[in-house]
Order: structure tokens, then sequence, then C-alpha cells
């Protein structure tokens, strides 16, 4: 790499550090260009010479954010279908790790209507879905009936709206992460073959113990006080 492109790199990785930095402090993806540049110790050209735009910037702070969590997961040792719930576990340790910030960006990309950002976030963690889905398949857990597109957007969608209601501060990270397992095992047991289906179904008796209304108590996602 030249200099002037390992310049480039470095003033990239300065802007997307900054812009993230500012998503966690504010909870909000509402700071200015300027406000961006001087955080990055940059001119106010240079975000838009490098990104082309805000959304740019966002997309490349997503891009960052989904290439260290696929480190995390991966790094982890475990067979094919125990993956696709590490996927849940993965994602609480980091809203865990920095709430305000995985909220704020839950909230902002609900709220977007650039169709290409939406679609710069979702196709690539889409992507890692019908993988571990597909390698799923291919050990022979997952059926081989099974159409790993469906399975994958049905199991991405699921999270997506558990995710949805923590970032509105309806439920707990600790309820997301075991409504989250819940439901990929009431999924997949549908999805497996049967070698593998005793095992789901073990896990399934076993996460709804945990949860509110199997011992009785009423369930309704009510907004309630941020607590961070």
């Amino acid at each position: 790499m030249s200099k002037r492109e390992q310049n480039k790199s470095d003033k990239r990785g300065q802007i997307i550090k900054a812009a993230r930095e500012l998503m966690r402090i504010r909870s909000s993806t509402g700071f200015s260009m300027r406000q961006l540049a001087d955080a990055s110790g940059v001119s106010l050209a240079t975000p838009y010479n490098l990104f082309g735009s805000k959304q740019g910037i966002i997309s490349a702070v997503m891009d960052t954010d989904l290439d260290d969590f696929k480190d995390r997961l991966l790094s982890i040792d475990s067979n094919p279908i125990d993956r696709i719930f590490n996927l849940v576990s993965v994602s609480s340790q980091l809203f865990a790790e920095q709430p305000n910030y995985y909220k704020t960006g839950a909230l902002a990309l609900n709220r977007e209507t650039d169709k290409t950002l939406k679609s710069n976030f979702g196709l690539p963690r889409q992507a890692l879905m019908k993988h571990l889905v597909q390698q799923a398949i291919q050990h022979e857990y997952i059926s081989p009936r099974m159409n790993a597109d469906s399975l994958s957007i049905t199991l991405s969608m699921q999270f997506y709206s558990w995710i949805q209601l923590w970032a509105n501060d309806q439920i707990t990270l600790k309820e997301l992460e075991t409504r989250g397992h819940y439901t990929f095992a009431v999924t997949l047991a549908g999805a497996a073959t049967e070698a593998a289906r005793e095992a789901l179904l073990d896990q399934i008796i076993q996460l709804q113990e945990s949860l509110p209304e199997s011992r009785g108590d009423s369930v309704n996602f009510r907004r309630h006080e941020r607590m961070g």
C-alpha cells in the first residue's frame, strides 16, 4: 500500500471511529458532518471525499461492526446448529458492552427511509445467517428439504423483531437473549433432521421454563424507563 493509500485508510478509520463514538454519546445519528469532521480531526471535505455522504459513513460503521461480530462468532468452537444460537449470544454480549450505541443503531435503522442504507445493513447479515443455515444443512442438523434462503430470512426477521423491542426499552437484554434462543429453537425444531430434533425439543422445554408466562406471570411489552 502506498503512503497516500495508507493515509486515506487511516483517515477512514478515524472517521468511522468518531462516528461510532458520536452515536454512542448522543444516542442518536443526528450529528452533523461538521461535528463529525471536528471529532475526527479532519477537514469538512474529507468525510465527503472518502464516503460520499453521511449514509455512506453510517454504512461503513455497520460494516466494521459486522466484521467484529463475525470474528467473535467464528472464534467459538461449536457445531453448526449451536453456531446459529451463538449468533444471539454474541449479539447480546456486544449489546451489553455498548447498549446506547446499539439501541441508537437499531432505532435509526427502523426509521431510515434510505433503501440503500437498509440494504447495506441487511444483505451482509442475511448472507451470514444463510451461511450458518447451509452449514447446518450440510452437517445434517437441518433437513436438506429446507430452503436455506427462506429459513435464514425467517430467523433473521424473528431476531430483528426482538432487537427492536429491546431498543425501544420494551424488554430487557436478558429477555432478548432468552426469547431469541427460544424463537430460534422452536423454528429450527420444525426444520431439523430426526437426529437433531430431540435435542432442540429439550432446549425448548428448558428455555420456556425461564419465560415469565410459564410461571403464570402476565406479559405486556410496554415501554419501561431506560436503565442503559
